[in-house]
């Protein structure tokens, strides 16, 4: 939520820096919950459960992803006003 308007608030340098810190976090969750990486894309972070192996469990690990993604986001400020990132998260 606010990444295009972060993007032209701060230099490059300071996006890529708070994106690396959010990448960094989601990917410690992901590998806590078993979930498979697909990639990131800009300020999109898609993953899955199941893949490559499968898992009986794969919609509890990816609901339990989300709540604990949500529940860290704030760690990572966003660079143009030092808030708490704001994100959407889907499954």
């Amino acid at each position: 939520v606010g990444f295009t308007s972060i993007c032209d608030a701060v230099e490059p340098w300071d996006v890529i820096d708070m994106l690396n810190k959010l990448y960094t976090v989601m990917d410690h969750l992901a590998s806590e919950f078993n979930l498979y990486k697909v990639e990131t894309i800009g300020d999109a972070y898609m993953c899955c459960s199941g893949m490559p192996t499968p898992d009986e469990n794969h919609a509890q690990n990816i609901a339990n992803f989300a709540l604990a993604v949500a529940d860290c986001v704030h760690l990572v400020k966003s660079p143009a006003d030092g808030k708490p990132l704001q994100l959407r998260i889907g499954i």
